[in-house]
């Protein structure tokens, strides 16, 4: 995400391997501490 900002998260989640944004979003705050748009905003 970091690398290519342009990227979706839609994008990154399908690239990642998950059928789901809800099941990736989930799966990134419990590996982050923080949902994927609170991450970007802080890198």
């Amino acid at each position: 995400m970091r690398a290519h900002p342009e990227y979706t998260l839609e994008y990154i989640a399908e690239q990642s391997g998950f059928n789901s944004i809800s099941t990736f979003r989930r799966v990134f705050i419990k590996f982050n501490g923080k949902n994927p748009s609170q991450w970007r905003q802080d890198t």
